[in-house]
């Protein structure tokens, strides 16, 4: 009786310590996707400055104002490039996180949790219909 009720505890604590770290794995999706837009509108942007920049230099005029838009794309460019770069590098690290270290913590919560549910002497059904619960919950827009 007493065994049972610590199992019963423990369970409890390490479904809502899985739910709670699955959820943030959602979150570090949702901020992987934010980081993608950025992504797709840098590269808009910047392809719209290549297109701008090659219209000026080949203008036939070439006066002062021609020449300042000329700089002020070269330089918007290049900051942009950087931009793009960095970027590109912080979604790389959203996936490697994510990939990695996030699935492997998961997929042992989620064995601990069946093992406490063996223990409890419940039903294969039922232990498998409580884990897809709990990967609902966890993930409510999936």
């Amino acid at each position: 009786e007493q065994k049972e009720n610590i199992i019963k505890i423990l369970f409890v604590y390490f479904s809502a310590a899985t739910l709670l770290y699955t959820s943030g794995i959602g979150y570090t999706d949702i901020e992987q996707q934010k980081v993608q837009l950025q992504l797709n509108q840098e590269y808009y942007t910047a392809n719209q400055e290549n297109e701008l920049l090659y219209l000026y230099k080949n203008n036939k005029k070439n006066d002062f104002e021609n020449n300042l838009k000329i700089r002020e794309l070269e330089i918007s460019i290049a900051n942009r490039t950087t931009m793009f770069q960095v970027l590109q590098e912080q979604a790389k690290l959203y996936l490697q996180y994510r990939v990695t270290a996030s699935f492997a913590i998961i997929v042992l919560s989620y064995i601990l949790l069946m093992i406490l549910l063996l223990q409890l002497n419940i039903s294969k059904l039922k232990i498998i219909g409580v884990l897809i619960l709990l990967l609902f919950l966890a993930y409510p827009n999936y």
